[in-house]
């Protein structure tokens, strides 16, 4: 009896000690929303530049600067070009759904990348200047405000 007392106490401390962490949870609609961004901003990068981007994206969403959600953050008017075509189509395949829920989880290897903004490397915008260069994956640098 003492032990089933003993384990029911470790089970409640290990459930009260998990409820201390906060945890995000995610709709399937942020999955689409996310998805959706990868899509559309790292067609062609291979597994590590589609995962930088929704990690910028989901960066965004814990930035003062930046609506909470997930799809707040990608329809934010002027924020990533796809979304300012007049006609934009929400499209996704199974590699961009896959790695938004490789975001989504935080288990993967690009947790530490604080990036919050991110350019192609065809372009220089004159935003970059107020930033500090963080990382450059694909054809994508990433940036975070300088601190």
């Amino acid at each position: 009896m003492k032990a089933l007392l003993a384990i029911l106490l470790l089970l409640v401390s290990i459930s009260t000690a998990d409820a201390r962490i906060p945890r995000p949870r995610y709709t399937e609609q942020d999955v689409k929303c996310l998805a959706t961004n990868i899509y559309h901003e790292a067609r062609g990068e291979g597994y590590l530049g589609g995962l930088a981007v929704a990690v910028v994206t989901l960066n965004r969403t814990q930035h003062q600067d930046y609506p909470r959600t997930v799809c707040e953050v990608v329809y934010q008017p002027h924020q990533f070009s796809w979304t300012n075509q007049r006609r934009h189509r929400p499209t996704t395949d199974a590699s961009s759904i896959y790695l938004a829920r490789v975001a989504l989880s935080q288990r993967h290897q690009l947790r530490g990348l604080r990036a919050t903004h991110y350019h192609t490397t065809a372009v220089r915008p004159p935003w970059r200047l107020q930033l500090k260069r963080v990382a450059h994956i694909g054809n994508h640098v990433f940036y975070s405000t300088k601190l």
